[in-house]
């Protein structure tokens, strides 16, 4: 059980945004997987949670599962969607919190996870439909796929405009190469355009 240690990137995150963001009313799972960050995140939303998933399977057991540990009234603030999270557009016009943890649904074929275009694709959309303040918060796996989605996220959040975003990456030093690392972007305003209502 990994409660209180520092290394505990979920912890850390929904501290962050707990501390910055008092009020989230919509936040966005990219990628729900077993359902777990749901769970942990869902008492700090207060009026919806979208939980999209590829695979029809991490949809079915994450329902399953979430019935028995929620009660009904938190239960019915999650949005269940099957399809791939470069459409998070589709779904959701603007949004407080966008959260995902890369990679590839635990017991399950490993065939199936995460690539660094569409996940790219997913986080520039994510970031023009947050609302002024909204977080980002990514987890990654240094060890998948080579390295090479987590080096373009570590390129793509290097390349954002400073003043109108603010990120940390989080990395734990003395773990195996498999670890996670915790990107967390916060956006603060939106781009004029963006404003005029054009996206």
């Amino acid at each position: 059980d990994l409660m209180g240690y520092i290394t505990n990137l979920n912890e850390l995150s929904l501290l962050i945004c707990e501390q910055y963001m008092p009020d989230v009313k919509l936040a966005v799972d990219i990628t729900l997987g077993n359902g777990l960050d749901v769970q942990k995140f869902l008492p700090y939303i207060q009026e919806k949670l979208i939980a999209i998933d590829i695979q029809q399977q991490a949809i079915d057991v994450s329902k399953e599962r979430l019935q028995k540990v929620l009660s009904k009234e938190e239960y019915n603030k999650i949005e269940f969607v099957t399809d791939n999270h470069v459409n998070i557009d589709r779904h959701v016009d603007r949004v407080d919190f966008v959260f995902g943890n890369l990679g590839y649904l635990p017991n399950s074929d490993h065939k199936i996870m995460t690539k660094s275009n569409t996940t790219l694709i997913c986080l520039h959309k994510a970031l023009k439909l947050l609302n002024p303040n909204g977080l980002l918060s990514i987890i990654s796996y240094l060890g998948q796929d080579r390295g090479q989605e987590h080096r373009s996220l570590c390129a793509f959040f290097e390349s954002l405009d400073s003043k109108q975003y603010k990120v940390i990456h989080i990395n734990p030093l003395n773990q195996d190469e498999m670890a996670p690392t915790l990107f967390l972007c916060q956006k603060l305003y939106d781009e004029p355009s963006q404003e005029r209502g054009v996206f």
